[in-house]
C-alpha cells in the first residue's frame, strides 16, 4: 500500500477536510503526491501575472484550502513529470470516481471539479486552459 510523504502531508494539512477524506483514500490506490493545497493571496497574484492562473479568486487561497494539486508518483522515476498527460488524466479518472463515491456515501460533502473538466461534463476536448493537476471543491 501507499502513502504520502512528509511534503504531501504539510499539503494536506492546509486542506479542507473533504480533500483529506478524498485522498486518503486515493493514496491506497494509486501512488500520488499532494504538490500544493493553501496558497497565499500574493503567491497567487504572481502566478496570475506569469499566466500560470487565470484568476487571482483562487479557491487555493481560502483557509483551509478548497482546491490542492495532485499528480502521479512514480517509484521508478521519483521525479513529478508535470508534461505526463496519460498519467495525469489517469489520476483524475481515479480522485473523480473516489470522490463521487464517497458523496454518495455522505462521508464528503462536495463534488470535485478537475483542471482538465472545467464544466463537468465529461468531454475533456473542448477545454480551452488545461489544469490537469488541479482539482477543487465545488458545492454545487
Amino acid at each position: 500500500m501507499f502513502s504520502f510523504g512528509t511534503a504531501s502531508m504539510k499539503q494536506l494539512d492546509t486542506c479542507h477536510q473533504d480533500v483529506k477524506v478524498i485522498m486518503d483514500e486515493v493514496i491506497k490506490i494509486v501512488n500520488c503526491s499532494v504538490l500544493e493545497g493553501h496558497r497565499d493571496p500574493s503567491l497567487q497574484a504572481d502566478f496570475v501575472a506569469r499566466g500560470l492562473s487565470k484568476t487571482l479568486d483562487s479557491l487555493h487561497c481560502t483557509n483551509p484550502s478548497m482546491a490542492w494539486h495532485a499528480l502521479p508518483y512514480f517509484d521508478a522515476d521519483p521525479h513529478i513529470d508535470w508534461n505526463h498527460r496519460p498519467s495525469m488524466y489517469y489520476l483524475a479518472g481515479i480522485i473523480l470516481g473516489v470522490a463521487a463515491r464517497l458523496r454518495g456515501e455522505g462521508k464528503i460533502t462536495n463534488h470535485v471539479r478537475w483542471g482538465g473538466d472545467w464544466d463537468r461534463d465529461g468531454d475533456v476536448r473542448e477545454a480551452q486552459w488545461n489544469d490537469l493537476a488541479h482539482y477543487e471543491l465545488r458545492g454545487d
